[in-house]
């Protein structure tokens, strides 16, 4: 049984130039970069 590797682009800024850039850092880190885009973007659209 071959296992999957999930393919999942990561966001440029989510990588640490001083720190291993493990895949559940680089995803957490681009999960939190989305929101925060995404709230960024709903408040503009507010004004």
């Amino acid at each position: 049984m071959q296992k999957r590797k999930e393919e999942f682009k990561y966001h440029p800024n989510a990588y640490l130039e001083r720190r291993r850039n493990v895949a559940k850092g680089l995803k957490a880190r681009t999960k939190m970069l989305e929101v925060l885009a995404a709230e960024m973007s709903e408040s503009e659209e507010v004004r």
